[in-house]
């Protein structure tokens, strides 16, 4: 049995895409192996998106490279990188077998074998199995001043219905899955494309008939969270009470250059209209720093928009430089020094908001989905519906019993420690 490698770099919409090229490895014979000096084939699925993410994935792809020197295995990079810089790449890295652009991802694996191979769209999942993200369209409509997924990935296209209820049945059965998480690069604008109109609605129906217990929504554009939607979240049992917005900032100023759609006052409005809703919400955004003209006044005004709307969880980055954007060649690119300390000053922000938001859990009993042991804490771990894997914090706790993986408890909050909750088992969940 030929053995894989894989390496995947990026967002939850680039993991979606690796699992499913290893689900194809995986049909056709071949076994994942974690060290990849082991492996016959090597794939490194890559991110293109800023300059970090795409020094990350040159350094995969050349640690790679040394170790293809000593196995003789296949090399073979696509994700966002290898559509971006492709060409170049391969002048540049001529040890890799193929850069493969994203339309390419079904044909890897005919690469390695040197023979046709047909996709059949299975998924291997890189998450634990009890959740799973679950891409519901490809590419972007919205043209940001930063941002480089259009040329990337291209103009936005919704899959149909039926495919993503197909797939989100599917891991369902084969996993055990208990959260399914809803990822594109605008959520909310699902359909539009395919149907003429918005229907996340729709497909929020249709995926809460399978035996699932939580959906989540990442990835909601302000201008299109619409009280329909609020509503219908508000009142449906299985969709999370969890927003991820991305504002991005909250200065017209920045707002305009960045090419977004809606205003510091709509920002609040929305965040307003979450909070009159009859159950508590979790509101999570991004924020950009040392966007090109951010002034200290723009600057002051986002730290002031961060402590007064205290934002349940909140992801900052500096504005990264990206050939082929909008702003690019904008006059008055920040210095990366400035960046740095605008940066921590707003982590600093956060840090106190977040604490006031999360007191108001003390002393109530909340639903976890268990996920581990934490050795160091000496304590249980998971999260509650208002926690997103990886971004957000958890909920740690003490019991009497051993939980199982994958299952929900009961769990009475004591305290907050920085971004998470601690707290002790009251018994188990039953729906």
């Amino acid at each position: 049995m030929k053995k894989i490698g894989f390496i995947t770099l990026g967002c939850d919409k680039n993991r979606v895409d690796g699992e499913k090229i290893l689900g194809n490895f995986i049909d056709n014979g071949y076994e994942t192996v974690a060290d990849p000096m082991l492996a016959d084939v090597i794939i490194v699925n890559t991110c293109g998106f800023i300059e970090s993410a795409k020094e990350e994935s040159l350094d995969a792809i050349f640690d790679m490279c040394a170790i293809k020197e000593q196995t003789g295995a296949k090399l073979v990079v696509t994700g966002c990188l290898s559509q971006r810089y492709g060409d170049e790449l391969k002048k540049e890295i001529p040890e890799v077998d193929a850069f493969l652009p994203l339309n390419k991802n079904e044909d890897i694996l005919s690469v390695c074998e040197s023979e046709y191979c047909k996709a059949n769209g299975n998924r291997v999942l890189t998450t634990p199995p009890h959740y799973a993200y679950i891409k519901i369209a490809d590419g972007c409509n919205n043209r940001c001043a930063f941002c480089a997924i259009p040329s990337i990935r291209g103009n936005y296209i919704s899959t149909p219905i039926e495919d993503i209820v197909c797939e989100a049945e599917k891991v369902i059965r084969e996993n055990g899955v208990r959260e399914l998480i809803l990822v594109a690069q605008d959520t909310t604008r699902y359909g539009k494309d395919l149907y003429g109109k918005y229907t996340l609605i729709d497909l929020l129906d249709k995926l809460s008939s399978l035996d699932v217990e939580w959906i989540r929504l990442l990835y909601c554009y302000p201008e299109l969270v619409s009280d329909e939607l609020l509503d219908y979240i508000d009142n449906n049992p299985k969709v999370c009470k969890y927003l991820d917005i991305p504002f991005q900032h909250c200065s017209d100023n920045m707002l305009r250059a960045m090419r977004r759609r809606n205003t510091k006052e709509q920002a609040i409005d929305l965040i307003k209209r979450i909070r009159c809703m009859k159950s508590h919400f979790a509101i999570r955004s991004t924020f950009m720093v040392g966007f090109p003209g951010e002034s200290e006044q723009d600057f002051e005004e986002l730290i002031d928009f961060i402590k007064t709307q205290q934002l349940d969880n909140v992801g900052f980055f500096a504005y990264s430089r990206e050939e082929g954007t909008a702003s690019y060649d904008m006059k008055g690119q920040v210095s990366e020094k400035v960046k740095k300390a605008r940066l921590k000053s707003v982590f600093l922000a956060q840090q106190e908001s977040v604490f006031k938001s999360s007191e108001r859990f003390v002393g109530q009993t909340i639903k976890v989905l268990y996920e581990g042991i934490d050795e160091d804490k000496q304590a249980f771990y998971g999260r509650c519906e208002y926690q997103a894997p990886d971004i957000d914090g958890k909920v740690y706790f003490t019991s009497d019993i051993c939980p199982m993986v994958g299952e929900f408890y009961k769990v009475k909050i004591t305290k907050v420690v920085g971004y998470d909750l601690e707290g002790e088992l009251v018994n188990e969940y039953s729906k």
